[in-house]
């Protein structure tokens, strides 16, 4: 999984934070996977299909923001992307967001 280096990584969930996709209270799992099938020029369907999921199944999946660990760990294996690093560099950022927020 670090073949997509954690630059690129980064980079990806701070534009996603700029959109909005990933700001608010909790890390949006769905829309940070769809954002990388995205970027990759893959479609939910092939995902589905990765994860031995039917197509329709996945697009309710992707719609929620939370997700169990198993799903993460064989998702971020498809994907080779870290999904767990992704949501705790958004939680630093966020972190850091409010730190800044409580400065004069």
């Amino acid at each position: 999984m670090e073949g997509t280096g954690n630059k690129t990584q980064n980079n990806l969930i701070i534009a996603q934070a700029e959109d909005n996709n990933l700001s608010g209270d909790s890390f949006h799992f769905g829309k940070y996977i769809k954002s990388i099938l995205q970027g990759d020029g893959r479609s939910i369907a092939w995902f589905a299909a990765q994860m031995n999921c039917d197509r329709s199944n996945m697009y309710k999946l992707l719609s929620k923001s939370h997700q169990s660990s198993e799903f993460l760990i064989r998702a971020s294996r498809v994907l080779n992307h870290n999904l767990f690093d992704a949501a705790s560099e958004w939680l630093k950022s966020e972190s850091a967001i409010e730190e800044s927020k409580e400065l004069p």
